[in-house]
């Protein structure tokens, strides 16, 4: 993930009957969070910052399902950025992207992604799911995993700390204790 700003990725899918919408809610509320202007020592002559979606930070969704009809990708989307305030919602559309397999049933794509940030995932045939952790992984500009943040719920200074780490290319250490999602 290269850009020209840091990213937070996130690995879900739409039918997952355990953390990834408890992950996405998560995540949701806690943007219009860091939204919201704070002094934060040591940045910017101590002049308040915010962090909005598509402006200082970026959010890239990579469907872990790869059959996952585009149609059913774009309502989560759609459910989560429904959920921010409405005057978020038009940058938050253009800021934060879902993307699904290149080719419906190819993972190749995705596994090729998740590998390169350290992300490991498994389906599990017989209860036709797919076993992951809980993260959020920010990226720097220039492709490189600062963070991990693991579970549901996010503080806002945690975010904005590891926004500021990926903007700076600065490794920190992970946050959060890991949950997996799996019955």
């Amino acid at each position: 993930v290269k850009g020209d700003l840091p990213t937070i990725l996130t690995f879900n899918y739409s039918d997952c009957p355990m953390l990834c919408s408890l992950q996405l809610n998560g995540l949701s509320a806690v943007l219009p969070k860091i939204a919201e202007p704070v002094t934060m020592p040591g940045l910017s002559n101590d002049k308040p910052v915010a962090f909005k979606i598509g402006t200082q930070v970026r959010i890239v969704t990579i469907d872990l399902e790869p059959t996952e009809p585009l149609e059913k990708l774009a309502k989560m989307k759609e459910r989560y950025i429904h959920r921010l305030p409405e005057a978020q919602r038009a940058a938050a559309a253009e800021g934060w992207t879902f993307l699904a397999a290149d080719t419906s049933g190819n993972d190749a794509a995705i596994r090729r992604v998740a590998e390169s940030v350290g992300f490991k995932y498994v389906y599990v045939q017989d209860r036709a799911e797919w076993a992951h952790p809980a993260a959020l992984i920010f990226v720097s500009s220039t492709g490189i995993v600062t963070r991990y943040v693991y579970g549901i719920e996010f503080d806002p200074a945690v975010m904005r700390e590891s926004i500021v780490k990926a903007g700076m290319s600065e490794p920190a250490t992970a946050v959060g204790f890991m949950n997996r999602c799996y019955h």
